[in-house]
Formats: structure tokens, C-alpha cells, sequence
């Protein structure tokens, strides 16, 4: 996979292109400026989401805006269901094959103000800016459902893929946007324990 590589100070004024544009509302402009966060930013070609640097960007950018008055935040942490026995099972380069076809149903559902990147192995994590909490499960439900619509087809098997979400919303009394993660991924883990297949959200945890 090839990435490019850019200044600090232009990843810095695209991300607040972006940010300032969703906050007008003005939304076809917005997919312009992240038509050009994408090229300008490092992001995954096989899936499309971004890196996970760049979405520690995009947070810690937004999170700052939050201690400055800025609107709250969602944090959503997917962990697909039983990856590691489909990986297992069909080999890793089928795995690597779902991981992009997960990552594109999933780009496809989302909001176009939404990001999303994919971790590592069976996670991803989603940016949702400027949302209320029940917004933020109405758009994981979203996700959720999206994901059950068709099989996925890394082989020549058709596979039913399900995921366990957690959903936190960065507030202005929180004190630690590493915090506001933990508790999405805290979510996203109860999910499971819970039966997997579902969205709980941290106050459920």
C-alpha cells in the first residue's frame, strides 16, 4: 500500500476545512474538502477508510474544538463477530478480501460527514462530529443492519458477516479524549458478552 506523506500544517488545513464546512452545513462543499483530505492524507487504498493516524487527526482536532465550546462527538468501535474463526478457517488472504468488503459496506452506510477507518484485525472505529448520543446509535443501527442487507463473497462461499458496536459521546465535562475511547470500545465488548450482534452504548455498560 502506497501513502503520501504530508506536513503536519497541511493535514492541519484541510482537517479544518472539513470541520468548519460540516459546521456551516454546507455539504456538497464538504465532500469536495474530503475528496481532498483523502488525497492529502494517508488512507488505506484497498478500503478507502482512513488510517488510523489520520483519524487520531481528525479526533484530537475536533476534541480540541470541544474544550473550546465546540458541539459533542461519537466515538463507535466495531468488532466484527467470529472473525478470527473465519480467518482461521478460510486463510488470511480471504480474511484480508472480507476486511475490504466489510470496509466498503460500511463506507457506503455511513454519513458522508462520518469517518471511518480500520483499525487492526476485526476493528474499526468511526468519527461521527456533532451528534447528540441517540443520533450516534441511530447511525451505529445503521451500520449494524447494513452489514446483514447481503453475503459477502471473499471465496467462493458466501459468508454472513455480524458485528458487536459500541457507541460514546465526547462531552464537554470529559476530561480525556482516550477515555471517550475506551468507553466505546468498553461498549463495544459488552455487545459481545451480551450476545454479540447488537449496538449498546456506554451508559448500557
Amino acid at each position: 500500500m502506497t501513502e503520501i506523506v504530508v506536513s503536519s500544517q497541511t493535514l492541519f488545513a484541510v482537517v479544518l476545512g472539513v470541520l468548519v464546512l460540516v459546521a456551516l452545513g454546507y455539504r456538497a462543499v464538504v465532500r469536495h474538502y474530503q475528496g481532498l483530505l483523502q488525497q492529502a492524507c494517508p488512507f488505506n487504498e484497498n478500503t478507502g477508510m482512513a488510517n488510523p493516524e489520520t483519524l487520531d487527526c481528525l479526533l484530537n482536532f475536533e476534541w480540541s474544538r470541544l474544550q473550546r465550546g465546540g458541539r459533542e462527538f461519537a466515538i463507535v468501535a466495531i468488532n466484527l463477530d467470529g472473525f478470527t474463526e473465519i480467518n482461521s478457517g478460510l486463510g488470511r488472504s480471504a480474511g484480508d478480501r472480507l476486511i475490504t468488503q466489510v470496509a466498503q459496506r460500511l463506507q457506503q452506510t455511513a454519513r458522508e460527514v462520518d469517518t471511518l477507518s480500520h483499525i487492526e484485525g476485526d476493528e474499526f472505529m468511526a468519527f461521527l462530529p456533532q451528534t447528540t448520543l441517540e443520533n450516534a446509535t441511530v447511525a451505529a443501527e445503521r451500520l449494524r443492519k447494513a452489514l446483514q442487507e447481503a453475503p459477502f463473497k471473499p471465496t467462493d462461499t458466501e459468508l454472513t458477516v455480524r458485528a458487536s458496536f459500541g457507541v460514546a459521546l465526547a462531552k464537554h465535562t470529559d476530561l480525556d479524549l482516550a477515555d471517550v475511547r475506551k468507553r466505546a470500545k468498553a461498549a463495544a465488548r459488552h455487545a459481545k458478552r451480551l450476545g454479540r450482534d447488537m449496538v449498546c452504548v456506554e451508559a448500557s455498560v
